[in-house]
């Protein structure tokens, strides 16, 4: 009996929860997951060559996406942990019967003890930051996470980052599992003044965005920062929109009606000044009051606009 798995859709109307970008059917091939996940994913995505995908088709086999085999893996290991444990449990407690039973033996040989692993083994994933822009979109930039002192073993460092990164990402992922996090590493050489930052890689991009719109819980922890891994040169252009944007707010204007686009800077809805050059530049207008309300800030304008802009509807509140 032929399955459901490339079942028809109207054009546009679902996203792959991998690339968060639309499924065209005309042009895209496209396979429903019936695990946790329970939509349809692109092909490719899916991690289907064209054969393996072809094969697919009419089968009975249900579909199951990497992110799902790997919660239903993790689920699997668990168990044969458990099992381990009481297997260990069982040969200590043989072991202590036979070193009872030995004791008056004074030359016998002492008997091995099994070790007992706990804690979470260090990663043996090779390191593999993304860096070009399609791969940044899994990237977050984690900032306040204390850091182990100097000397301390690569396996307790790995094991301190993950549990720490695991115990915020549960509050700002409601679905966060140890298959959400793709990767997790310290940027820049250690220092005991500071504390860097992780670079954090999920597998989807959509956990991307949920934790982005759900980091303003983090309010009762100032000393934690989460933010997009931006390019060089965005980062230093949002370095001087958020400098100008404390110019404003020391100057009386409400936190709330100053927003920060790409390059811009909007107070009320209107464009305040926007980076060129890396150098803040007020937008040029004569109806405008706040560019003369702001004596600390910059006064570069801008000589060919005449009138001010009106804030593009994606443009986000800074927070």
């Amino acid at each position: 009996m032929a399955t459901n798995k490339r079942r028809n859709k109207k054009k546009g109307s679902c996203s792959c929860p991998i690339c968060d970008d639309l499924i065209e059917d005309e042009t895209q091939q496209s396979i429903f997951c019936e695990g946790i996940c329970n939509t349809w994913l692109h092909r490719c995505c899916a991690g289907l060559s064209k054969a393996a995908f072809s094969g697919l088709e009419g089968s009975a086999e249900k579909f199951y996406c990497p992110h799902c085999r790997l919660q239903d893996q993790a689920v699997e290991i668990s168990s044969l942990k458990e099992a381990l444990a009481s297997l260990q449990r069982d040969v200590a407690a043989l072991q202590d019967l036979q070193t009872t039973g030995n004791q008056s033996v004074a030359s016998s040989p002492e008997e091995p003890v099994l070790s007992n692993p706990r804690g979470p083994l260090p990663s043996t994933r090779p390191r593999h930051p993304s860096n070009t822009g399609s791969d940044r979109k899994f990237n977050l930039i984690v900032s306040g996470i204390e850091e182990c002192a100097s000397g301390t073993t690569r396996r307790d460092r790995l094991s301190h980052d993950n549990e720490k990164l695991s115990s915020l990402l549960t509050s700002l992922l409601p679905n966060f599992s140890e298959q959400s996090v793709r990767d997790c590493s310290r940027l820049g050489r250690y220092s005991s003044d500071r504390t860097r930052p992780l670079l954090v890689v999920l597998n989807r991009s959509c956990d991307v965005t949920t934790v982005l719109s759900n980091k303003s819980s983090l309010a009762n922890r100032p000393n934690i920062k989460v933010n997009r891994d931006l390019p060089p040169s965005l980062r230093k252009t949002r370095s001087v929109l958020l400098t100008q944007r404390r110019h404003l707010i020391s100057s009386g204007i409400d936190r709330s009606n100053i927003k920060i686009g790409k390059s811009e800077l909007y107070v009320n809805g209107r464009k305040h000044g926007s980076v060129v050059g890396q150098e803040y530049k007020l937008a040029r207008t004569q109806s405008e009051p706040l560019t003369n309300s702001t004596p600390n800030t910059p006064s570069t304008f801008s000589s060919t606009q005449s009138d001010i802009d009106r804030a593009p509807a994606d443009v986000q509140e800074s927070s």
